[in-house]
């Protein structure tokens, strides 16, 4: 952003909109367990994630905050 770019209250430069979603597509794996996601994600309100022990869970909140990488796509705000 440059310094004369105007900038709306929030911090976001006028002729942006700030995001209105979180986008994850792509696979993830670790040793054999692969995991195929495509998700859309409203950043207004709440959005839980559930399953069974082993379902990739953990590994998928990991890989949105950039602790793990995705095998192939990408993460979108």
């Amino acid at each position: 952003m440059c310094i004369d770019t105007p900038v709306a209250p929030m911090g976001w430069p006028l002729a942006l909109s700030p995001p209105d979603a979180l986008h994850v597509s792509g696979t993830l794996t670790r040793g054999d367990f692969a995991l195929s996601v495509r998700l859309d994600i409203p950043l207004k309100g709440v959005t839980a994630v559930f399953g069974p022990s082993g379902a990739g869970k953990s590994m998928l909140l990991a890989t949105i905050a950039g602790l793990h990488k995705l095998a192939s796509g990408r993460v979108v705000l």
